[in-house]
């Protein structure tokens, strides 16, 4: 259990070391930061400590803590000062139209600056209306028609291949993603320096109970063989050089990421907030043959519906 102190109780240097921030893993909330300086605040709240010196429930340390630490890191480190973000593009296959407006609508409300969307209809083309939504959106989109016969690790080796972002990430056409997604992946790319990042699998909504269930069975800001496959983002440069996406119907993410690991790159797990991964109860719907009874296993809790918290902007946090 993770302790709640007083600044009083800390003896802490104005510039903290790899050291000091290992001391305060086991600190969730720390109260009289009002007595620190500026630079000591944005340090705490870059490794994840909440300032804070009112009660707290704990049920929202966790979401106070990844956006106070996000927000820190994204205002106050030097990288993108000297070199600007990197811009990204997010590579959405489909063959499911019915899938469309819902995720589209998702993206159009993601916060990072630099971003292009490549849209893969795989055996269908767009309708009228969607595709007049994707025109309104702030960022370039491109659309691709692809024939139904194309596997996915072929759709995605077009999409790759249309994109003009330095980063390329991959989105699922049915999965939930919160408006600062993408910022939560650049951000972890820039800290961890992996081939790969990629969010834990925190929260799975089991469509045929309608409930969001929290299962944190892996550990999140570590390095890792697995991250959940509808969050991999990863650079054009690094991409082209473990050979690409395979050309295979199924287990595509899981194939990228042995890839990487075999040509002795990094991944890392970053926090599962902002994204709740989706089973429709039909393993003939999802890539994967796992049921639905493995994700009923573990859990922490649930939340009737779609666990639209997990989705909420920082702000909301902060």
């Amino acid at each position: 259990m993770k302790s709640v102190v007083t600044v009083a109780e800390l003896d802490l240097p104005e510039y903290l070391t790899t050291p000091d921030v290992r001391s305060l893993k086991d600190i969730c909330v720390v109260s009289g930061a009002e007595s620190l300086t500026e630079q000591q605040r944005v340090q705490l709240r870059a490794s994840g400590v909440v300032l804070s010196n009112n009660p707290i429930d704990a049920s929202e340390i966790d979401a106070i803590s990844v956006a106070g630490r996000c927000i820190a890191l994204r205002e106050h480190t030097a990288q993108p000062l000297m070199y600007g973000w990197p811009s990204v593009t997010m590579i959405l296959p489909t063959h499911r139209p019915d899938f469309l407006h819902r995720i589209v609508e998702m993206l159009s409300q993601q916060t990072y600056p630099v971003l292009e969307l490549v849209v893969l209809t795989h055996g269908f083309d767009l309708d009228d209306h969607i595709g007049s939504h994707l025109s309104e959106l702030r960022y370039p989109v491109i659309h691709q028609e692809l024939p139904a016969h194309v596997n996915l690790g072929e759709v995605l080796a077009v999409g790759t291949s249309l994109a003009s972002g330095e980063l390329i990430t991959k989105i699922d056409d049915d999965d939930f993603y919160g408006p600062e997604h993408v910022w939560d992946l650049v951000t972890a790319r820039m800290y961890s320096g992996a081939q790969i990042v990629g969010k834990a699998l925190d929260h799975i909504y089991l469509a045929a109970q309608d409930r969001t269930v929290f299962r944190p069975t892996y550990a999140a800001e570590k390095y890792a063989d697995f991250v959940a496959g509808g969050t991999m983002l990863i650079s054009q440069g690094d991409l082209r050089s473990v050979g690409g996406w395979r050309p295979v119907p199924k287990s595509v993410d899981r194939a990228l990421l042995d890839r990487v690991a075999q040509h002795g790159g990094l991944i890392y797990r970053t926090h599962g907030r902002g994204y709740i991964y989706v089973r429709h109860g039909d393993v003939h719907t999802n890539t994967s043959v796992v049921s639905d009874a493995h994700f009923e296993t573990k859990t922490q809790g649930f939340t009737e519906g779609v666990d639209h918290s997990v989705l909420a902007d920082y702000g909301s946090f902060a």
